[in-house]
């Protein structure tokens, strides 16, 4: 059985980010995701590419699929993490004209890397994982992090996550107001994966969509 996903409508980048976490669909069943790409001239075009969904239901299994070789999970405790696997990556110039349709919307700075279906914003900032796509962030954030204060004795810091409400992690490159206490304002630049599109570095609150930072954590 096969499902259409729409994953970023056209100017709704920060979509592509976490739709699929909240599907929660069941293990077994082949989806559709729609991205979009911009040519040269200045077209915009839709790209699909399909994916399946592993749903981390118990523990005690090796992998929250048997027999499946990209498996997630929490480096402590090792529980497993629910994620999705596309079983194609883009091409050479479906990745150049997705970068370029999402530097024509957004204000970002530099590109780390190009679009890729390979991994999301929070496999990338939470456990730097680049062969599926984390859907459980708040159970990685659980297991694996510490939120922060934001305080003297518990500063922000370059290296530490962002939550962008849920939707969306990040990772602080560049310190704002290490102990003013207020996420929004931690930090000054940050690195994110914008869901299959590219890794950059940009302001924390490029995207409207994901909103600015909400909390803060570090690796425990």
């Amino acid at each position: 059985m096969r499902r259409m996903v729409w994953l970023v409508a056209r100017g709704s980048v920060a979509a592509a980010a976490l739709v699929l976490s909240v599907l929660l669909p069941t293990i077994g069943h082949a989806y559709t995701a729609q991205f979009t790409g911009r040519d040269t001239s200045g077209n915009e075009y839709t790209i699909y590419r399909d994916f399946e969904v592993y749903i981390a239901t118990n523990d005690d299994w090796e992998c929250c699929q048997p027999m499946v070789p990209w498996c997630m999970w929490t480096t402590n405790d090792s529980k497993k993490l629910s994620h999705y696997h596309f079983l194609q990556d883009f091409t050479a110039q479906q990745q150049e004209d997705m970068d370029r349709y999402l530097e024509y919307h957004y204000t970002v700075e530099a590109r780390q890397a190009s679009a890729s279906v390979w991994y999301n914003c929070h496999s990338f900032a939470l456990h730097d994982y680049s062969w599926a796509s984390l859907i459980d962030q708040a159970k990685a954030l659980q297991y694996d992090y510490t939120e922060v204060a934001g305080t003297t004795e518990d500063p922000y810091e370059i290296g530490m996550v962002c939550d962008h409400n849920g939707a969306h992690s990040s990772v602080i490159i560049a310190v704002d107001d290490p102990d003013g206490q207020d996420p929004e304002t931690a930090a000054a630049k940050v690195r994110g994966k914008w869901g299959a599109y590219g890794k950059y570095d940009s302001t924390p609150d490029a995207s409207a969509t994901y909103g600015p930072p909400t909390a803060v954590y570090r690796a425990l």
